[in-house]
């Protein structure tokens, strides 16, 4: 929201990140009010103000885990400064790469579209990183909720544990959290239920339209902007009018849904019986470089629809030469 504030919003071919940007924020904060229903998050006895803070992100509770692992003030801001170094640096990292006619729209699965999608979710675990570091000086003693990605030994643990939690816990409590209150709690269900498949399939489902909908309306506000801009954001001459600008923001948004439905269907497949017998007694080296070779080959489905909406930041950064976007708007 800083960044969105400060940013220039004026500026012509804005419309896609801006509505992307809003929306993203916008969705967080109807999930964080979701929490208080069925996470009885906040603590009870707040005052309206205090509620409102929660809602909007700046205020949080502090749990034992945030005491016992707390990070020092001065730790969080050398990590603050050496992620935003790592942005930085991963930004002009590829900038020789001759990207040809490649366009993410027509070629996303292909071994250049996995490359810069891959690039990009570098490029975002700083990101992720920073934020997370700036949250642990605004809100200690606190523990961090993005760490070790590079340790998961499952997509279970990607997700559940070490990915982004600073999300993550709004979208386990809306989605995986009320199922299992409705089954009557998780003390009660025994480990096999078919109930944790369905809260696991809820949390998916709420972190797919969490990311979804603001690039469905990201997209969308392509309409009735100059063509230039539909080039920059779809790489593709066949958008000529609203009704194709629609159908193309809607393709993007089920593309990063069934992203999340390939998730869940890999976690359930390697909790198995099956999979569980072949991977007995694996260290965890040739699980977490498994748990890697899943993502990297759906991760284009997750990062198409977000650097779409973010052409007018990347097209002069390693991928938007990797995807061929023009370096220089004409006028407009």
């Amino acid at each position: 929201l800083a960044l969105q504030l400060l940013g220039a919003r004026a500026a012509p071919d804005a419309a896609v990140h801006n509505v992307f940007n809003w929306s993203v924020f916008t969705i967080l904060a109807v999930y964080r009010a979701l929490e208080m229903h069925f996470a009885a998050l906040p603590p009870r006895g707040l005052s309206a103000a205090e509620r409102l803070r929660w809602v909007l992100g700046l205020w949080e509770p502090t749990t034992a885990d945030d005491v016992a692992h707390a990070v020092p003030r001065w730790r969080a801001a050398l990590e603050l400064v050496a992620n935003f170094v790592a942005v930085d640096l991963s930004m002009s990292l590829v900038r020789h790469v001759d990207a040809g006619a490649f366009a993410p729209c027509m070629h996303v699965m292909s071994v250049r579209g996995v490359v810069a999608s891959g690039l990009v979710a570098f490029q975002l675990q700083f990101m992720l990183g920073a934020l997370d570091s700036a949250l642990c000086l605004v809100h200690y003693p606190r523990a961090r909720r993005h760490h070790n990605v590079y340790l998961s030994y499952s997509l279970a643990d990607f997700w559940g544990n070490r990915w982004n939690q600073n999300f993550a816990r709004s979208f386990r409590h809306v989605g995986y959290d009320s199922v299992l209150n409705y089954a009557g709690g998780a003390a009660r269900l025994h480990p096999s239920s078919w109930w944790f498949t369905l809260a696991r399939l809820g949390a998916f489902a709420a972190s797919s339209t969490f990311h979804a909908i603001p690039i469905y309306l990201g997209l969308a506000a392509l309409r009735g902007q100059p063509r230039e801009l539909l080039l920059l954001n779809a790489c593709s001459d066949d958008i000529v009018d609203d009704s194709a600008i629609h159908a193309f923001a809607v393709r993007s948004a089920l593309t990063m849904v069934l992203f999340f439905v390939v998730q869940h269907i890999i976690i359930v497949a390697w909790r198995s019986p099956p999979a569980k017998a072949i991977m007995r007694g694996w260290p965890l080296l040739p699980r977490t470089v498994l748990t890697f070779i899943f993502l990297g080959l759906t991760l284009p489905m997750f990062i198409t629809g977000i650097h779409r909406c973010y052409a007018r930041l990347y097209r002069r950064t390693y991928v938007g030469i990797m995807m061929g976007w023009p370096q220089a708007l004409p006028e407009i």
